[in-house]
């Protein structure tokens, strides 16, 4: 894909004219590429949401709540999903009002609630940040670097794979939850500096039209080294039989 040099609004314009063609939602689909659903952007929505006026996590905060320490032990994903969207119909006469947050911002705050803290909760009491340590800021750079550069485009907001690549071997872009199966780390780093054609199912057919194209002329070295280290974040093993 070559630079075209459009300026914002021009890119902006293209991409819904774009979003027009398909079933796509596009405010929805158009934050999930600024937001990608993690912890970081849960804890803003929890700030921001002002959760804690209500809850506590570990018995710091409001009493008026459910305490959110190990609400995800205590229930499923699905569940907590639930209760964001109708808080009435999973709890009748429920007092937690329905925000209207889309599906991202809701899996971030499942998320945030995997990981929330006594020891945050009292810094958002406090109205300090959360003070990370400098492997989380490389991971938090990486990925805001997956979704600036367009990387979410192919890959997903969620590393999901999934979109149409005929003719590559499994018919399109495959997940990145399960990389480090067959990749190490340091052979991730050089596919995205470098690029890579996919496989192809047939190799008498056309070339797949979606293919990695080499990020070393855009990204610099420590960049690629924040994605690499965003997508082992994200690592899922496959489950044994």
């Amino acid at each position: 894909m070559p630079n075209f040099h459009f300026t914002k609004e021009q890119a902006r314009e293209l991409t819904y004219y774009m979003l027009s063609l398909t079933n796509e939602e596009m405010g929805t689909y158009y934050a999930s590429v600024r937001s990608i659903p993690g912890p970081g952007y849960g804890r803003q929505l929890f700030v921001e949401k002002n959760c804690i006026a209500c809850h506590s996590i570990g018995g710091v905060g409001a009493k008026g709540g459910t305490d959110l320490l190990g609400v995800n032990k205590r229930h499923s994903p699905q569940w907590i999903d639930e209760q964001l969207v109708d808080p009435q119909f999973v709890y009748p006469g429920s007092s937690m009002p329905i925000y209207d947050l889309e599906a991202n911002a809701r899996k971030a705050l499942v998320a945030y609630m995997d990981t929330a803290t006594p020891e945050d909760a009292a810094l958002i009491l406090s109205h300090k940040t959360l003070a990370l340590s400098p492997q989380d800021i490389a991971i938090e750079a990486g990925k805001q670097d997956f979704a600036r550069f367009g990387c979410v485009g192919c890959h997903g907001t969620e590393l999901q794979g999934g979109v149409p690549n005929p003719n590559a071997q499994g018919g399109e872009v495959p997940s990145l939850l399960h990389v480090s199966d067959d990749y190490t780390k340091d052979e991730v780093i050089a596919i995205i500096r470098n690029g890579r054609v996919p496989p192809m199912e047939k190799a008498d057919g056309p070339t797949p039209p979606l293919y990695m194209p080499p990020w070393k002329h855009v990204l610099s070295d420590e960049d690629i080294n924040r994605v690499a280290d965003y997508l082992w974040s994200k690592q899922q093993k496959k489950s044994a039989w």
